[in-house]
């Protein structure tokens, strides 16, 4: 009996010592992600995904952006900006340090476009990212009753410039930093200005992604960089991509930071 209880207080012993031997991995040295959603869309877009995530052993946050349903564009492309980095400063002050930006649709295009203005970030993942602004299109109504009533000095009144089940209310100043040729959220101009690797999800169903490979081109060389395909249309490639993902951050995690 008595050698059965030492046994047992021997086993206690060094399961506590070998786990005291085997560094506690600290929040800093772990990769958060924050999930931008798509277009009228909201956090609760990635419930399923999260789960997945984190078990993996990654941190997520999904805030609601500025374009979201409940928002409605009520800021203009660079004021959202602030959003993430509240983000950002909330998982820094859980202690993580290695932080990806990602996004799908609007919030793909935005993850890039956010990650070409700020360096730090550990790496970025686009699920097909939206396309050129619509205003490249020079037939486009919306912008050009959005540049008549900035004309006519009616440039902050907040208007309703349509949408469907999406409207959107926004001022037309607002408006056009998203749509107007002039607006910052022009993918060709960003891409080269990254200075964290991307990972670029397009879906095969999805012809908003047609010439995802050409553009994706434009990003620097990066030995983490990423371009995956999977079958899924614009709406599903999310949830579809959510192991591409694990696997990249996985990549990314297993690499010292160099920025």
């Amino acid at each position: 009996m008595r050698v059965a209880t030492l046994l047992t207080a021997f086993v206690i012993a060094l399961g506590a010592a070998l786990a005291a031997a085997v560094p506690a991995v600290a929040a800093g040295d772990k990769v958060a992600v924050v999930l931008l959603h798509g277009g009228g869309s909201s956090g609760s877009q990635f419930d399923d995904m999260r789960p997945i995530v984190e078990k993996a052993g990654y941190r997520l946050v999904t805030p609601e952006m500025c374009w979201g349903q409940s928002r409605r564009y009520d800021k203009s492309a660079p004021a959202c900006m602030a959003d993430v980095d509240k983000s950002i400063e909330r998982l820094k002050g859980e202690g993580y340090q290695r932080i990806v930006i990602a996004g799908h649709s609007q919030g793909g295009i935005f993850a890039i476009y956010y990650a070409a203005n700020h360096t730090g970030l550990a790496g970025v993942i686009a699920f097909a990212p939206s396309g050129p602004p619509v205003g490249m299109d020079s037939n486009n109504v919306t912008v050009a009753y959005a540049h008549r009533l900035v004309r006519e000095g009616r440039g902050d009144i907040v208007t309703n410039f349509g949408g469907g089940i999406n409207e959107i209310f926004a001022t037309p100043n607002d408006y056009l930093t998203w749509t107007s040729i002039e607006s910052p959220l022009y993918d060709l101009e960003l891409l080269p200005r990254l200075t964290a690797p991307i990972l670029w999800v397009a879906g095969t169903q999805d012809s908003g992604q047609r010439n995802a490979p050409e553009r994706y081109k434009y990003a620097p060389a990066n030995a983490l960089n990423a371009f995956v395909t999977v079958e899924a249309d614009h709406f599903a490639t999310p949830d579809v991509a959510v192991g591409d993902m694990i696997k990249w951050l996985d990549r990314l995690s297993a690499t010292k930071p160099t920025n």
